[in-house]
């Protein structure tokens, strides 16, 4: 299900949204709509349901959902006269080109690449094309970068030119590429990986800020250490290098008592 939360703001410093959301929209087979249909996932002890796992708008007023169970991605263009969503495409996982147990998605700022991150049997980070003039994704990705751990959360820088990734490999917590592209090819190159230096604790969500002058990283509690242990998180702003693609040493941290799973930074640049 996503809510689709639209207030205009009063200030560059202050602003208010709505509890009451403009539109909803249950995606096709949504569990929520026919929970008796599906059977939970078991995490440790406890069971739940794993719908939509990352959500993200691009080319103005469209917008690309993931759904973890159903194993697809869906993207749909929003009327904003009407207040509702239609969809536009669907990409299942039957031909094998979307990851297996997705767990989130980024867009570049050009909107015409789409990063998605996922966990086992086959971790890692998959880029497809989109096309600037249908909205169209191409289901076949043009670059597969495997990992060897869940890979949580991905993001662009805000020009583009390079990506970062948090994951569960404690030895590899971040990575950060830059992205070599033209009109015929794509590649990468990692330019900056980053030990985990917090016991316990999983880098769950990272974003650049406007300027790109910082990374900020959340780091919290994994699923399984969260049944026995009090719910704890930790942001992290570390400065980044526009030149090398690479951090340096943290300059604040904040704590917290919950689990983060993502984390997104308004465009004010406040």
């Amino acid at each position: 299900m996503m809510l689709a939360l639209l207030q205009s703001f009063s200030t560059c410093f202050s602003f208010s949204i709505s509890s009451s959301p403009i539109c909803t929209v249950y995606t096709p087979n949504s569990i929520l709509e026919h929970k008796e249909q599906y059977k939970p996932l078991p995490v440790g002890n406890r069971q739940r349901y794993a719908t939509c796992t990352g959500a993200t708008w691009f080319h103005n007023s469209y917008l690309a959902v993931l759904n973890l169970y159903g194993q697809k991605l869906i993207t749909y263009i929003f009327d904003n006269e009407q207040k509702k969503f239609n969809e536009i495409q669907e990409i299942n996982n039957q031909d094998g080109t979307l990851p297996r147990n997705p767990e989130n998605l980024t867009i570049s700022p050009d909107g015409t690449l789409l990063a998605i991150c996922s966990d086992g049997p086959k971790p890692g980070i998959k880029i497809y094309s989109i096309n600037l003039e249908t909205h169209l994704i191409d289901p076949k990705p043009i670059l597969i970068l495997p990992a060897t751990h869940l890979v949580h959360n991905v993001k662009f820088s805000r020009d583009g030119t390079y990506f970062a990734s948090a994951t569960f490999d404690k030895n590899e917590s971040i990575n950060i590429y830059r992205v070599n592209k033209n009109a015929s090819s794509l590649t990468v190159n990692r330019t900056y990986k980053k030990k985990n230096e917090h016991k316990l604790m999983r880098t769950k969500a990272l974003c650049f800020t406007k300027d790109n002058t910082y990374l900020v990283v959340a780091y919290s509690l994994g699923l399984y250490d969260s049944q026995n242990n009090q719910l704890e998180n930790l942001l992290v702003s570390y400065p980044f290098n526009k030149e090398s693609g690479t951090l340096g040493e943290s300059v604040c941290s904040i704590k917290g008592s919950l689990c983060i799973e993502d984390l997104a930074l308004i465009n004010n640049g406040n």
